[in-house]
C-alpha cells in the first residue's frame, strides 16, 4: 500500500473526528419528555461542535508538521465533485425526512437532531467516498 497523501491524511482525520465526537454525542443523548430542545441541550451540542473543531485543528497541525501539503490536481478535484454529488442525495433525503417529522411529531427535538444527523451522515459519505476513490485509483 502506498503512502497516504496529505489530502488522504486530512480526510482520515476528518472522518475519525466526526465519527468519534458525534458518535459519542448521539450515544449519550437524552431525549426530553416534551421533545423540546432547551438551552442546556443547545450548549451541549455547541460544546461538541467546538470540541470537534479543536480535534480537527490539532490533527491537522500534527500532519502539517510531519509532511508537506501538495497542490490540488485535477484528479483530486474530480474526486471531490463526484463524492459531493453523491453525498448530496443523503443530505436531501435527510432534509425531506426532517420535514415529514416536523409535520407529524410535536416538539423540535427530533427535527433538529434529524437535520444535524443528515448533515453529519452526508459529510461522512462524502469523506468515505473520497477516500475510496483515492485508493481505488479514480
Amino acid at each position: 500500500m502506498s503512502e497516504l497523501t496529505f489530502k488522504e491524511k486530512s480526510l482520515w482525520i476528518l472522518l475519525a473526528s466526526l465519527v468519534l465526537v458525534f458518535g459519542n454525542y448521539y450515544l449519550q443523548l437524552n431525549i426530553p419528555e416534551d421533545a423540546t430542545i432547551k438551552r442546556p441541550e443547545m450548549f451541549e451540542l455547541g460544546f461538541y461542535v467546538v470540541f470537534l473543531l479543536i480535534v480537527i485543528i490539532v490533527g491537522h497541525i500534527i500532519i502539517t508538521a510531519k509532511g508537506q501539503q501538495e497542490q490540488t490536481d485535477e484528479r483530486q478535484q474530480q474526486i471531490e465533485v463526484k463524492a459531493q454529488s453523491i453525498s448530496t442525495h443523503v443530505l436531501t433525503f435527510g432534509v425531506f425526512h426532517a420535514i415529514v417529522i416536523a409535520l407529524v411529531i410535536p416538539g423540535n427535538f427530533w427535527v433538529v437532531h434529524n437535520l444535524f444527523l443528515s448533515v453529519l451522515l452526508a459529510e461522512i459519505v462524502n469523506i468515505g467516498l473520497q477516500l475510496f476513490y483515492f485508493r481505488r485509483g479514480f
